[in-house]
């Protein structure tokens, strides 16, 4: 079951009729981002109506697909982070074993180079 939405007309300070607007949460575990955007809105007094079922469920459709094609934008990111990791320490590889020099075992691959090293000294 869903979040509750009611409206009511009220006296104002200067005797006119002002709507209160509000939600009743359908958890008690509720966070104020979870809240839909129209509602939100609607809620603040920005737009005139309440977003009609039409509305909301477009909107939920569209943040749905909007949510896959993140998950995807980020596993090809992912992927692609990987095989830039994998090259880097094969390039590394290739550049020490040119060098003739190999870590100690256990040890971890140096940064830089032994020439960067003996121009610091």
């Amino acid at each position: 079951m869903g979040n509750e939405y009611f409206r009511r007309m009220e006296q104002g300070e200067e005797e006119e009729e002002v709507e209160r607007r509000w939600v009743e949460h359908s958890s008690a575990a509720y966070m104020p981002e979870e809240l839909p955007v129209e509602w939100q809105s609607w809620l603040r007094h920005t737009r005139p109506h309440p977003p009609s079922e039409e509305e909301v469920a477009a909107l939920e459709a569209r943040r749905q697909q909007v949510a896959q094609r993140v998950a995807v934008l980020e596993a090809r990111e992912k992927e692609e982070v990987a095989a830039l990791e994998a090259r880097e320490e094969g390039a590394a590889a290739v550049l020490e074993e040119a060098a003739g020099w190999r870590p100690p075992s256990g040890e971890p691959r140096r940064q830089g180079s032994d020439s960067d090293s003996n121009s610091r000294e």
